[in-house]
């Protein structure tokens, strides 16, 4: 896969994925922020939409599942990232195009 360097780049990548590489893409989004929460439950809610029998409709939810993971992770980040004092909001979509280029 390419190297990502911006949002546009991201978002174009994204949008070549089918249904359920939008799903394993966003499953991974996901777990990359699950450091954030030591809630037992959050992973087993991930295990089951991550093999869910019956995923959301490609299309049905704006720019794909996995551009709304990734935007959700970039949220749940920066609200880390503001509770603990530090800036990652620069460094956190570096990650993503990473996680995506892998």
């Amino acid at each position: 896969m390419t190297t990502i360097s911006d949002d546009r780049e991201f978002r174009a990548v994204l949008d070549t994925l089918d249904a359920t590489q939008q799903r394993l893409v966003a499953a991974r989004f996901v777990a990359s922020v699950l450091p954030l929460c030591s809630d037992a439950r959050i992973d087993r809610a991930l295990d089951v939409a991550a093999n869910s029998a019956a995923p959301t409709p490609h299309g049905q939810l704006p720019g794909g599942s996995a551009w709304q993971a990734a935007m959700r992770r970039r949220l749940a980040q920066t609200s880390g990232s503001i509770a603990s004092g530090e800036d990652t909001g620069g460094p956190e979509s570096g990650k993503q195009y990473r996680i995506l280029s892998a």
